[in-house]
């Protein structure tokens, strides 16, 4: 069944700052990264030296598309005669009228854009935040201050969105070593507190004298991924490390003092966590206390990053070639579980089968599906072409109204609209 895109022009409505206009980023076409700003009223998209957004593929119909921007709304039209337009994946119907959302894809010909309702840093900015788009030029701009502080810092983000080389940069030019531990090997508590705050020799039996990370990170920074993994047992022993510097060996009854920097990630709601038991409240608020949390956002977010990503993966492989646009279009649709890794295994994963140019065809098999699923979907207020015959066998075949839309795969309005137009209402 047909399903339906969840755009609506709400989500644009309701800002409580209203449009002053929309800035269009080029992904692929010519120029590519291009950013073109829309104002307010009516802009033509197209070849044509007379449209007010102007691209020179030529691929686009003379007038590709129509925009319409108020301070409420933004909305596309595919003008009778236009060659062929995709928005999410999903082709727009001749005369059709699509709201926009801040991150929309939309595809006119070879050129494939991400909409945004605010403006993007027109440079890709590598470092330890690497990215063009609002969230990570929010996010770069943020680091120096949390760089300075000195107390914990709590970094939040998806698997493989960076959270490790972000840690990194919170590290700083501090004099002692970045030395990380990740809590989801080693959760057995006593295993975990011997790593990381040592042992005197015959605390138990064979005990060696150790000191464990967190002396090794002195005057440095101690790197805690997937804290949400550290055993309960163990965090009490945390938030006294983080709220007054100190700590005991196990077996030693006299405290140790810490010159050292903590930096936290999880890729969990420690909120959530802390609701079912599995993280304590008082260590979670000492992290949001220091008003150090950094929260990476997820790669299908960042839509107007993965051109430079991929030529970035595709370096790495030594697999530089052209890029073609439905490749594009199917990376940007794809929700990216993995993000950078899943990414970075996809470009690989192209390149093995086509070294000379990146193809949509030759991405993994469930991205080509996503694609392929988001070409089936209606947009919003788009009613599917059935034909008189098919309407009239699903109503006389189907018990109730209500089946006969759900067989067709539309809605009871467009169903009723339907009947209307092939004059089947009684």
């Amino acid at each position: 069944m047909d399903s339906t895109l969840d755009v609506a022009d709400s989500a644009l409505a309701d800002r409580r700052d209203r449009l002053t206009g929309l800035w269009l980023r080029c992904l692929h076409g010519p120029g590519a990264p291009l950013d073109v700003k829309v104002g307010l009223g009516h802009a033509r998209v197209g070849r044509d030296p007379e449209c007010e957004v102007r691209f020179t593929d030529q691929t686009l119909s003379r007038v590709h598309a129509e925009l319409t921007v108020t301070r409420r709304a933004a909305r596309l039209v595919r003008p009778e005669g236009a060659k062929r337009v995709w928005v999410e994946g999903a082709e727009v119907p001749t005369g059709a009228d699509v709201p926009l959302e801040d991150g929309t894809l939309v595809r006119l010909g070879d050129v494939v854009l991400v909409v945004r309702t605010q403006a993007v840093r027109p440079a890709f900015g590598w470092g330890p935040a690497p990215g063009r788009s609002p969230a990570m030029a929010a996010l770069r701009d943020a680091l120096p201050a949390v760089v300075a502080r000195e107390g914990a810092a709590l970094v939040t983000g998806e698997t493989g969105t960076g959270k490790e080389a972000l840690a990194r940069a919170l590290h700083g030019a501090r004099p002692g070593h970045l030395v990380p531990f990740n809590c989801s090997e080693m959760t057995e508590p006593g295993l975990a507190r011997r790593e990381l705050f040592g042992a005197r020799r015959g605390a138990y039996t064979h005990a060696e004298e150790s000191w464990g990370l967190v002396k090794a990170a002195e005057r440095g920074t101690l790197f805690l991924d997937e804290v949400g993994d550290l055993p309960l047992a163990t965090q009490p022993l945390l938030l006294r490390l983080v709220e007054f510097g100190t700590y005991h060996r196990l077996g030693d009854p006299n405290p140790t003092t810490a010159q050292v920097r903590v930096v936290a990630a999880t890729h969990v709601d420690l909120e959530a966590a802390v609701s079912f038991g599995q993280f304590r409240q008082d260590l979670l608020a000492r992290f949001l206390a220091d008003g150090s949390v950094l929260s990476l956002p997820p790669l299908h977010e960042r839509r107007e990053d993965l051109p430079d990503w991929i030529d970035h993966f595709a370096r790495v492989a030594g697999g530089v070639c052209p890029v073609e646009p439905g490749f594009v279009e199917a990376v940007a649709l794809y929700h990216w579980p993995n993000n950078l890794r899943g990414l970075a295994a996809a470009v690989q994963h192209a390149l093995d089968r086509d070294p000379e140019r990146l193809s949509a065809r030759h991405l993994p098999a469930e991205i080509q599906a996503h694609r392929a699923a988001a070409r089936r979907r209606l947009l919003p207020g788009i009613t599917p072409e059935i034909t008189a015959s098919q309407l009239t066998a699903a109503l006389e075949a189907a018990p109730s109204f209500a089946e006969a839309a759900r067989q067709l795969g539309i809605s009871r309005d467009q169903l009723l609209r339907l009947r209307r137009k092939h004059g089947l209402l009684p």
